[in-house]
């Protein structure tokens, strides 16, 4: 018998990535005359979240919405990612992809990255 999988793309998750980001003081450096939209999905289970950065603040919800591009992966990489797996190596490895407009992906690439760095620890609380 195989176990259920809960999952990793949730309301949860994106509150705690709001919450982290909010205090992080090198992502507010690099975000305070930005303008971007980006989404996650687990192709494993077609969840969808969305966190959109305007001007260092940041809000963000569960579905779909109005992207430049999503990353996307199955349920294990989007928990390798709360385990303290970075993004970029979880790109590298081709278990998350980029869909969409990739260079904006690349020219928002520090942001992303200190942004979905605070999905660590989000199994642990």
């Amino acid at each position: 018998m195989t176990e259920a999988r809960e999952a990793v793309i949730s309301p949860a998750l994106v509150r705690h990535l709001i919450a982290a980001g909010t205090g992080n003081a090198r992502l507010a450096s690099k975000s305070f005359a930005l303008h971007l939209t980006f989404g996650l999905h687990d192709r494993s289970r077609g969840e969808r979240a969305w966190l959109r950065i305007d001007e260092g603040a940041i809000t963000g919800g569960a579905g779909d919405a109005d992207t430049r591009f999503e990353l996307s992966g199955d349920t294990d990489a989007w928990q390798a990612l709360t385990q303290g797996m970075p993004i970029n190596r979880l790109l590298r490895q081709g278990r998350v992809e980029i869909r969409g407009d990739a260079r904006s992906c690349i020219q928002n690439w520090l942001v992303v990255y200190l942004l979905t760095a605070g999905a660590n620890g989000f199994r642990d609380q």
